[in-house]
């Protein structure tokens, strides 16, 4: 194949037609006229067909005519070629003509198949003729429609002035005023609410008209806009849309022909009328009394002015935030004194906020805020920021959702508090309390060792002068002893009391149940002694340190094994009885009460009890520091919980513990 196309034109492998056998010149010159001949016919003929082809316009089967020039020119090609071989023997040339010949032959044969029945139903003269007739009868046919039709369309106008006059009804009854104007300016149709807008203010007229009347007829009303008293607000409008300018809105606030300035707002577009060819034939206004809009605007901008009177007036940073609280709409000048930035910068570049949160923060705050984002809910966090010039600042943030009547987000508004000062005064507070505490247990831990000579030197004084001592020297020893052995309870108990506070122990579940019965049984003796009765019904778990619970809920039930009634057994109750969840507290809250039937106490005690060192009754009747209840509090407190009590006097008390599940 390659090498048929690359020899192509090369003549060398064959020889002329005139040296191929024996040619006589009148047989070598009867095949080249005739071949010549032929293709001359050949490429007259389609030629002809051609011409047929683009200057009559309904000639049928284009396409199969256009294939027939294509096969008879191939055809006249080939006989062109078998005369020139007599000279130059261009034989592979020849073929593919022949072969090209015989492609466009059967594509026509193809072509020509499925065009034959169509070919067969072309109507004869005949048909032709009655189809003429036909026709001339369906134009007839076509005539009486036209005259029924003229008939149908004057139904129709009749049924247009019906409607024209309904329209007219209806603009006539519209609150908002139409007015339309023709090319030249001409006031063409109104509705009342116009004339109530302009008539007033016409120049020498007083045409007031009830919105009860009829509309004044068309051609009544075509007077010029100027003579109608328009505003220039509203003649430049209606000349912008009559030159074919793009549609405008305006508002304007209408004033009396005196100069006095009338309590009516109007807004007004107007729009271009134009014909099915395009040109302008008029334009139309719509005015609509916007005052009781526009005066609410207005007290809106007040109200807006006095808020940002105010926002600028607060120390706290006020804020506006995007329902994704990315972006700010609005931020109090504050920010430059907490944030050292100006408003202007942040609102540009809200990202600039978030940069300036300290990074072991940032991730913890992002997540606060896109889970309030989520649920809608008020943000409440308190987070650390650098200042562009290095300062740390403390800020309590808290943000607060603005919903619609469908409960969508419209914004976020927040307010900033600077806790820096705050911050300060409670590390300094917490310094001073470690002090103390450190201070409060070495002092009582020192205290115990000559608490201990001086309880040993008393035992050896006793034991070696017992002879030689006296009834009341006897009986100051004792007090001596007595005395000591208070010191030493008051002492244990201060170091109690300090070691919550310096103890930083890790919190674990603690099943109070198990802690309860452990006191219990650690009580037994006492129990038994006082024929108490204890009840205890199901206590939850809590996160907390195991021997601080254990020491809460025993000293709890000492003090109501202590201060018992003289005349009746002693009852304890210890239940959990309620599990307070809201939207205000999320996680479980635990309520445990510790209830007895006692001597109580009066209500205006409530709170001194708690305090340490304060006792409401003599040592001599019930022993103890004062130091107990208030180690239970600092226990409660040290988990995150509170205690309360309330009693009364003969009847009892009752402790009140509240745990936070998750404290």
């Amino acid at each position: 194949m390659w090498e048929y196309f690359y020899k192509f034109f090369d003549t060398t492998d064959f020889p002329p037609r005139w040296y191929c056998g024996y040619w006589s010149d009148f047989e070598g010159w009867l095949h080249i006229t005739s071949d010549i001949a032929t293709f001359g016919a050949y490429t007259t003929i389609p030629c002809v067909l051609l011409y047929f082809l683009f200057r009559v316009k309904f000639i049928p089967f284009p396409g199969l005519i256009g294939l027939f020039s294509a096969f008879i020119f191939s055809c006249g090609s080939v006989h062109l070629v078998e005369a020139i071989i007599f000279w130059s023997p261009i034989y592979r040339l020849s073929g593919l003509l022949k072969f090209t010949t015989a492609v466009v032959s059967w594509v026509t044969v193809i072509a020509l198949i499925p065009i034959v029945p169509r070919v067969l139903r072309l109507r004869t003269p005949e048909e032709l003729e009655r189809e003429i007739e036909q026709r001339k009868a369906a134009e007839l046919k076509l005539q009486e429609l036209n005259r029924n039709l003229e008939d149908r369309v004057a139904e129709q106008t009749e049924t247009l002035r019906e409607q024209a006059t309904l329209l007219s009804c209806i603009l006539d009854s519209l609150p908002e005023g139409v007015l339309v104007v023709d090319t030249q300016g001409m006031v063409m149709q109104t509705n009342p609410a116009v004339n109530r807008f302009f008539d007033s203010r016409l120049n020498g007229h007083s045409q007031e008209t009830n919105g009860h009347q009829p509309p004044a007829p068309p051609q009544n009303r075509s007077r010029s806009s100027g003579e109608w008293g328009l505003p220039a607000e509203q003649m430049d409008l209606l000349n912008s849309a009559l030159h074919g300018e793009r549609v405008h809105e305006i508002e304007y606030l209408l004033k009396g022909c005196n100069g006095t300035v009338q309590e009516r707002w109007l807004h007004s577009n107007a729009q271009t009328m134009r014909d099915e060819q395009g040109e302008i034939r008029g334009a139309v206004a719509v005015i609509q009394d916007v005052t009781p809009r526009k005066l609410a605007e207005e007290k809106l901008r007040h109200s807006e002015e006095r808020f940002r009177e105010l926002a600028e007036k607060i120390l706290d940073v006020f804020w506006v935030l995007s329902p994704d609280l990315k972006s700010f709409e609005y931020i109090s000048p504050a920010i430059s004194r907490i944030w050292g930035v100006s408003a202007e910068v942040l609102v540009s570049e809200p990202q600039r906020w978030k940069e300036s949160i300290n990074q072991e923060e940032r991730e913890s705050i992002e997540t606060a805020l896109e889970e309030g984002c989520q649920s809608k809910s008020e943000i409440d966090v308190v987070y650390s920021i650098r200042q562009p010039g290095g300062q740390l600042r403390w800020i309590r943030d808290r943000r607060f959702p603005i919903l619609d009547e469908s409960s969508e987000l419209l914004r976020w508004v927040g307010v900033a508090h600077d806790l820096t000062d705050l911050k300060e005064s409670q590390d300094e507070l917490e310094r001073s309390n470690q002090e103390l505490e450190e201070f409060a247990y070495v002092a009582s831990h020192d205290l115990k060792e000559p608490l201990r000579k001086v309880w040993a030197f008393s035992d050896l004084l006793s034991e070696a002068a017992k002879d030689q001592l006296t009834g009341s020297s006897t009986q100051y020893l004792e007090s001596i002893k007595s005395a000591v052995q208070r010191m030493d309870t008051l002492i244990t108990d201060l170091l109690q009391l300090a070691q919550i506070g310096r103890k930083a122990n890790k919190f674990n579940l603690v099943d109070l149940n198990e802690i309860v019965e452990e006191v219990l049984q650690d009580l037994d003796n006492r129990i038994q002694e006082c024929n108490a009765h204890v009840r205890v019904e199901p206590l939850p778990s809590i996160p907390g340190v195991r021997t601080q619970l254990y020491q809460l809920f025993q000293n709890l039930i000492s003090n109501a094994l202590k201060y018992r009634a003289t005349d009746k057994d002693p009852m304890i109750l210890i239940q959990c009885h309620s599990l307070i969840q809201g939207e205000e507290t999320p996680h479980q809250k635990y309520h445990i009460d510790v209830q007895d039937n006692g001597i109580g106490f009066e209500e205006k005690y409530e709170e001194r009890i708690f305090r340490i060192f304060q006792r409401l009754h003599r040592r001599q009747d019930y022993p103890g520091t004062g130091i107990g209840l208030a180690l239970c509090r600092k226990i409660v407190e040290r988990h995150g919980g509170t205690i309360t009590a309330n009693g009364t006097p003969g009847e009892g008390a009752t402790f009140h513990i509240i745990f936070n599940s998750n404290s």
